[in-house]
């Protein structure tokens, strides 16, 4: 396992060679820190990875996000990266991001990738909905009917938790591999007074059914430090 990560996130990846893994981290982007993990699929994943990671930001801003009100910008942006992507060849990409302001946290979700808040016991998804859980399985941007690209993202806005100590993101098999008992205990295990987002990330991926390890991404960043 090698981590890697600016000094407010650390990122992990364990792919392979060709597996379509793309971490994009950035502490300056729309006055806060961008977070986004995306996991390509079929014959083109790293192809398809590269173009979301290149392009996303830039389509973001394109359409005129705002943290305020982003679903609008996102929902263009996606469905622009969906075209792309079938312009490719045969795949399709999930993918969670984190916008993190001083008052807010835009949270968004293709795919069963997913953010939450961590740390000080804490473990809480930001969005909710275990109920679309299931249904987030068979989305993925690319594939399917490209009109319902736009209603499959699911969107939250919520006010920055100033008691919050880490964002963690991470594709399926990592939240899959940290579903035992050792899981919840690493979880709890995590303080928000003594960690850092690379000792936080190392415990929650030492607790994980290593078996499951394999093919996944994930990112810890420090909501203690950043855009304060």
């Amino acid at each position: 396992m090698n981590f890697d990560g600016p000094g407010w996130a650390a990122f992990f990846s364990e792919d392979g060679a060709d597996t379509g893994h793309r971490i994009l981290v950035s502490e300056d982007w729309c006055d806060g820190g961008l977070v986004v993990v995306c996991e390509g699929s079929g014959t083109y994943r790293t192809k398809i990875a590269e173009e979301v990671e290149s392009e996303l930001p830039y389509l973001l801003r394109f359409h005129g996000y705002s943290a305020m009100e982003p679903h609008e910008a996102i929902r263009k942006a996606l469905l622009d990266l969906d075209g792309r992507i079938r312009h490719i060849g045969p795949g399709g990409m999930t993918l969670a991001l984190a916008h993190v302001t001083n008052e807010l946290v835009v949270a968004a979700h293709v795919g069963n990738s997913r953010a939450s808040i961590v740390g000080g016991g804490r473990c809480d998804d930001l969005i909710r909905g275990a109920d679309r859980s299931e249904l987030r399985r068979s989305h993925a941007i690319g594939r399917g009917l490209s009109s319902l690209t736009t209603c499959e993202a699911d969107i939250a806005v919520t006010r920055r938790d100033t008691s919050a100590a880490f964002l963690f993101i991470a594709t399926t098999r990592v939240w899959s591999a940290l579903t035992g008992p050792e899981g919840q205990v690493a979880i709890q295990s995590i303080s928000s007074k003594d960690d850092d987002p690379h000792s936080a990330l190392g415990k929650l991926l030492a607790a994980c059914d290593q078996s499951k390890l394999t093919h996944c991404a994930a990112v810890v960043a420090d909501l203690r430090t950043q855009a304060t």
